[in-house]
């Protein structure tokens, strides 16, 4: 390529999304548990890149907001739908499976739409497929990924520094223990904590406020009609079985 050519090139979104620190001290998601952890979001003086931290990651820089992520785990998509890059995923756990549960819900939000059928299914990812679906981030848990037999820690850095970052966290929900290398400072997030994070990713700061918004004024109307602590029923919630394994 001439000389010119070169110096006038523009770079990828590849290129465009780079890591910060890997493995830093972060967070992680908790649906109804977890401590708090500092979420901050920089941006450069010079130029529009900025950075997001979330544990077992760290610090992330971006140059730019991410198009297409792959993603595993269903609270990540949930949050990315919420802030309207829905059809940003190019992957996520069975794709077909949960378009049809949230598409009885979508339809009745006028302008509003879903389509997920067809999307690669995720739960067991596999490396060569992360190279083909060249994600520009990959909204998902290298701690959670590498617990299954497939993939190590090596395999995490290959994706992240020739693919795109890895940035999301799965073991807040239940506060599971991470494997190693993760176990050194590992971090749990509320959900909403781990979702205004993914926000600043995203940058779309002023959809999750709004939706905070709106989330602490329903629970605090739950909570002023409760009746008394001693007045309130038990419930228990059995998850479905595979009725040929009972």
């Amino acid at each position: 390529m001439p000389e010119d050519e070169t110096a006038k090139r523009t770079p990828t979104r590849r290129e465009a999304i780079t890591y910060g620190s890997a493995l830093a001290a972060g967070g992680l998601l908790a649906g109804c548990s977890g401590g708090s952890s500092e979420q901050t979001t920089e941006a450069s003086t010079d130029d529009d890149s900025y950075t997001a931290s979330l544990s077992p990651m760290g610090e992330v820089s971006f140059e730019s907001p991410p198009e297409t992520v792959f993603m595993r785990l269903t609270h990540h998509a949930d949050m990315t739908f919420a802030l309207g890059r829905g059809d940003s995923l190019t992957a996520m756990h069975a794709p077909d499976y949960y378009d049809g549960l949230w598409n009885q819900f979508v339809p009745r939000l006028p302008g509003v739409s879903l389509d997920w059928t067809g999307l690669y299914s995720s739960w067991e990812p596999t490396k060569e497929k992360l190279y083909e679906l060249d994600s520009d981030v990959h909204l998902a848990d290298p701690a959670w990924v590498t617990k299954q037999d497939a993939w190590d820690p090596e395999d995490i850095d290959e994706i992240g520094e020739n693919v795109s970052p890895w940035f999301g966290n799965s073991l807040s929900d239940r506060q599971q223990e991470p494997p190693e290398p993760y176990a050194d400072g590992y971090e749990y997030y509320t959900l909403w904590e781990q979702f205004e994070i993914v926000a600043e990713m995203f940058q779309e700061q002023d959809r999750y406020e709004a939706l905070a918004a709106v989330h602490d004024d329903l629970m605090a109307t739950i909570d002023a009609e409760l009746p008394p602590e001693s007045e309130r029923p038990t419930a228990v919630m059995i998850a479905s079985l595979d009725m040929e394994t009972i």
